[in-house]
């Protein structure tokens, strides 16, 4: 047995094309304010800005329209174990410092941190839909969705050391 698979493996993000990275529209003082019991926070997470100026995960909590890609740079130089997997913000005192890249339409990015909507099964070549739900995971649909929010589409694709993902593209931000 490899002793490797004994540690945690946490979501990955794989950005492809972000103009709020580019134009430094990122949030990196900001801090989420954790739900209770919650002790990490993967990276893939959709955020959004609160009126309270703190960062959640749930749009209906008074945050603002813009959503927030949570992808935290791993710093990983240190010890035995290296690879993105590895890697989570971890939540202190109840608070995290994410970085957080504003998403704009056309932004393009693949993670491993979404869920599949009932019936859904993935097949390559075909485009999906998705949204954040309240936990701020993109969840996949086959038709688009008719709630307001956010909008991606998907396509089935693989991270580069190999696991499965969904490739995201943003199609609405509002």
């Amino acid at each position: 047995m490899n002793f490797l698979n004994a540690f945690s493996k946490h979501k990955i993000v794989e950005i492809n094309k972000s103009f709020g990275l580019l134009a430094g529209h990122m949030l990196a003082q900001t801090p989420y304010i954790a739900e209770v019991g919650e002790t990490f926070l993967d990276n893939g997470h959709i955020l959004f800005l609160s009126e309270e100026n703190t960062l959640v995960k749930n749009p209906a909590d008074g945050a603002g329209p813009r959503p927030f890609l949570h992808f935290t740079e791993e710093l990983m130089t240190i010890g035995i174990v290296s690879g993105y997997e590895y890697f989570t913000l971890d939540i202190e005192n109840g608070k995290a410092f994410p970085r957080a890249i504003a998403l704009y339409e056309g932004d393009e990015f693949t993670t491993n941190n979404y869920a599949l909507n009932t019936g859904v099964v993935p097949v390559k070549g075909t485009k999906y839909y998705a949204q954040a739900n309240e936990a701020g995971v993109l969840v996949v649909y086959d038709a688009p969705p008719i709630t307001p929010g956010p909008l991606f589409l998907a396509e089935l694709d693989r991270l580069p050391a190999g696991q499965v993902a969904m490739h995201f593209t943003v199609l609405r931000v509002a």
